[in-house]
């Protein structure tokens, strides 16, 4: 795969099961071109060409991820296959400038199937259980899947930091070493629905769907050793955090193939998702004596809409054009409440903040595919996209900004 030529990458469901990874972060590692950068043995970043968000495009079923959303919630039990396009096209976003990772969902089944996984992870001793389950039918001109997981999560990530710091002498100014450990409790809940209806032998109708629910509680313990050098403002602290996530996406489809082999799609999409979270921060002096207590609350809604379609057919021999249209309208309100307690010397700070975004986003394309032999294929077409957001807050001037390409 590292040598070869294709524009496109697709990881099918044998090789995504193939290793029994229980995150799907596991398996990007193994797809060459992809960079998953880690945070305490947890992927945090996916880059292509060294390029991450606002120029690696992370699709779920051909649309984008919603805001908030981590593709790390997702089991590998519910992914159909994973599309990786390695060269940006015209039918795709700015955005996906370095390539875009499409992450497609279990699809309908032609057949009958009833199916059960339980899953038991060991990570530095604390285990995680899963449990994965799909059922599939077809009656008549009629088809559903639902796919569904579960699981708890359980995670402790020790480590160790030696901080030198040097003046342009070179001579040691300061010695440190920090001991920090990360200790965190998660369950997730995932249930992919899909529906479709025949209408004739060229219409089909499809609904699909995304229920997904992330809670996580954690905390992280901090001590530092100072052997030479400037004190910290801290000897200790502590890091108290629970994390509530809820994504919930639907799409109604419309299909339709013409005896020329053309095919037209239209789709609509609505989108929501909230999260909330809850931190308390305690920082204690040489001591052990509390100095400063942060309390953060904080919450994010998001929902959209959006409306795309496309038609694609063949004009002559060995090309395929394609023309479409994409939009979508979104609005984002969050917040940030922080009430501090703290000992003389100490920041002592109280925060209130409130946004308010909206976004309008509407594009054009169209998209010549010329398969110039079975080993090279030729795209080129034309992308026009136009972009206005809008800002308010209690703690900011209003800003709206309107930008095409």
């Amino acid at each position: 795969r590292r040598s070869s030529i294709t524009a496109k990458i697709v990881v099918n469901k044998e090789e995504i099961t193939r290793f029994g990874d229980a995150n799907i972060v596991d398996i990007l590692r193994r797809v060459p071109g992809l960079t998953v950068g880690t945070a305490q043995g947890r992927g945090s970043d996916i880059r292509m060409r060294g390029l991450g968000n606002g120029y690696t495009q992370i699709l779920l079923n051909g649309d984008p991820v919603p805001p908030g959303f981590s593709i790390d919630s997702l089991s590998p039990s519910l992914i159909e296959r994973i599309e990786v396009s390695r060269v940006p096209t015209a039918d795709q976003s700015t955005q996906a400038i370095a390539g875009t990772i499409n992450i497609i969902l279990k699809q309908i089944a032609r057949k009958s199937q009833r199916e059960l996984k339980a899953s038991l992870v060991g990570y530095s001793n604390t285990p995680s259980i899963y449990l994965d389950g799909q059922t599939a039918d077809r009656s008549g001109n009629f088809s559903y899947s639902i796919a569904g997981s579960i699981g708890r999560e359980d995670y402790v990530r020790p480590s160790e930091l030696q901080q030198r710091d040097f003046d342009e002498a070179g001579r040691p100014i300061l010695s440190r070493t920090v001991q920090k450990e990360i200790t965190e409790q998660g369950i997730r809940l995932n249930l992919t629905p899909r529906f479709k209806w025949d209408l004739s032998k060229q219409e089909s109708l499809t609904f699909e769907a995304l229920l997904s629910r992330h809670s996580t509680n954690g905390e992280t313990v901090e001590s530092r050793s100072t052997a030479y050098g400037p004190l910290p403002l801290y000897a200790n602290d502590t890091i108290k955090q629970e994390i509530d996530i809820t994504t919930l996406r639907s799409k109604l489809g419309w299909s339709r193939t013409f005896d020329n082999d053309a095919k037209a799609e239209v789709k609509l999409g609505t989108n929501f998702g909230q999260t909330k979270g809850a931190a308390t921060f305690l920082g204690f002096d040489d001591d052990r004596r509390i100095v400063q207590q942060q309390d953060i609350t904080s919450l994010a809604k998001d929902k959209s809409f959006t409306l795309s379609g496309n038609y694609r057919t063949s004009f002559a021999e060995q090309h395929a054009i394609s023309i479409g249209w994409d939009g979508e309208y979104s609005q984002r309100y969050e917040d940030r409440i922080q009430r501090t307690t703290a000992a003389p010397g100490y920041p002592n700070i109280d925060l209130d903040e409130i946004y308010n975004v909206h976004v309008k986003r509407i594009a054009l394309f169209a998209q010549d595919e010329w398969d110039i032999s079975p080993k090279a294929s030729l795209y080129w077409g034309i992308r026009w996209e136009n972009l206005g957001t809008g800002t308010t807050g209690n703690v900011l001037e209003k800003v709206g900004n309107t930008s095409s390409v």
